[in-house]
């Protein structure tokens, strides 16, 4: 059995809108991996999150994403 999915990248100048969903993204090796948020925290205070998209964006040279959800 298979299944069809049809999703769209999103370019990584396009933060994601919540930052707590899993994503996958694409390098610009073309390869591919995931994030299970992509937020960062003040002090490790859970109270103080806020995203990181730009740094991971930079330092994994992130090009396309896609929330997690949307393959499935």
């Amino acid at each position: 059995m298979s299944k069809t999915v049809t999703f769209e990248w999103k370019d990584a100048d396009i933060a994601p809108d919540d930052f707590e969903l899993p994503v996958v993204y694409c390098t610009g090796n073309n390869k591919i991996a995931s994030f299970k948020n992509t937020y960062g925290m003040y002090g490790g205070d859970e109270s103080t999150k806020y995203s990181n998209w730009d740094w991971y964006r930079e330092k994994y040279n992130v090009k396309y994403w896609v929330y997690q959800k949307d393959l499935l």
